[in-house]
């Protein structure tokens, strides 16, 4: 009962800062989550940007408090990106 019927393309979004980015070690990703690799970090004050490369989707785009001490991606660094399934929108395409 999510409006969609059965075998119908929609197109999964998810705002940027909804994302929860951490950096991993490891290539396998976990339940609601894909790792990627960090091709591009842009400070835009208050806020970070960086741009991942995930297998299979392409570049993603996630956010963070530019404040946050630990765990900081770097350029080149593999990631986690962990996403609340109560955070994606769907949308009919």
């Amino acid at each position: 009962a999510n409006g969609f019927a059965s075998g119908q393309h929609v197109l999964a979004v998810v705002r940027p800062e909804d994302v929860r980015v951490t950096p991993s070690n490891t290539a396998l990703a976990t339940p609601n989550s894909l790792v990627g690799t960090v091709t591009d970090i842009e400070y835009l004050g208050e806020d970070t940007q960086i741009r991942i490369d995930v297998v299979g989707l392409g570049l993603l785009l996630a956010s963070y408090k530019t404040t946050r001490a630990a765990g900081r991606p770097v350029l080149g660094g593999q990631v986690q990106l962990e996403i609340d399934p109560a955070d994606v929108y769907l949308i009919a395409r």
